[in-house]
């Protein structure tokens, strides 16, 4: 159901930030790695400062945040940006895209998104062999919870503003 009232919320308002963010949360935990691809074409072009204006304007958001703790929407949008390139890097790499996704690790890390660990770590398979992607599989077989799902992309949910 989410899914069909995001793609009817794109319809309405192309330009809301967190809409293309949680419409590819859903495709990614779905292992719809293509439309996560065709997403973030539409997602990276977005200025973020219309999502403020929107949510500052919004009688909605102004009700619900009106009377409890201030968020700080500038680090909400960066977590966003974050969770949304990584998604975007795990994506390229099960795709086997990896001269994209290089292209993707490297932009992600000279725009201060994170962790960097992450970024590096898929564009060093990307550069690598069959042999470096096949232990990278092994790794996120055998790693610990915590780490598995931040390489994996698992710890990566919907956000609801």
């Amino acid at each position: 159901d989410a899914l069909n009232y995001y793609e009817k919320s794109l319809a309405v308002n192309p330009a809301f930030v967190w809409t293309y963010y949680n419409l590819a949360v859903i495709h990614f935990r779905a292992g719809d790695y293509d439309k996560v691809l065709e997403l973030s074409s539409r997602f990276i072009g977005l200025a973020p400062e219309y999502t403020f204006r929107i949510i500052a304007s919004s009688k909605v958001y102004t009700d619900i945040l009106g009377g409890g703790p201030g968020l700080d929407f500038s680090e909400e949008i960066k977590k966003t940006y974050s969770d949304f390139f990584r998604m975007l890097v795990i994506s390229q790499y099960r795709l086997t895209k990896f001269s994209e996704l290089v292209s993707t690790a490297r932009y992600a890390i000279g725009s201060g998104f994170g962790p960097v660990e992450v970024f590096g770590f898929y564009a060093s398979l990307a550069s690598g062999s069959d042999d470096d992607r096949g232990k990278a599989e092994a790794f996120f077989q055998n790693a610990p919870g915590e780490e598995k799902s931040i390489y994996s992309g698992q710890d990566i949910f919907p956000r609801f503003f």
